[in-house]
């Protein structure tokens, strides 16, 4: 099992932040890929229990929002099948820090045929760069 672990602060208020990274349609803008609502969630339309589809070049799965706190945490997996991966668990934590937010994104991976390392570090140089630009856009 690999983790990855991102840590990113933002001059911005905790509600803010949260607003980008709960909503499917906005999750594009972060990183690689499109993600659409295929099902929505029990209290809010992309809360607990929403379903979205991650379509990137060659490959589309399904990921469903397991943990839904507004606007502190934001847990979910990946509930389709993905060549080579086989378990996926993401939580975003955003708490108050200073005079604004700072996101611990964690990641659980792993994979057949001793591939989870290679995997783990694509998917992590993969979204760092769409965090740090979100970031960078309120400063």
């Amino acid at each position: 099992m690999q983790s990855i672990r991102i840590r990113q602060w933002f001059r911005a208020p905790v509600e803010t932040v949260f607003e980008h990274f709960s909503r499917h349609d906005t999750l594009s803008e972060l990183w690689p890929g499109r993600f659409v609502r295929v099902r929505a969630g029990e209290d809010e339309p992309d809360g607990t229990g929403s379903v979205r589809e991650v379509r990137l070049p060659g490959l589309r799965f399904r990921e469903q929002v397991t943990e839904f706190r507004r606007p502190e945490l934001i847990g979910y997996r990946i509930v389709s099948r993905v060549p080579l991966i086989t378990h996926h668990y993401g939580v975003m934590r955003l708490s108050p820090e200073g005079c604004g937010t700072l996101l611990d994104y964690r990641i659980e991976l792993d994979a057949r045929a001793g591939m989870a390392p290679v995997i783990s570090q694509a998917l992590e140089r993969a979204l760092k760069p769409g965090i740090r630009r979100l970031a960078a856009s309120y400063e």
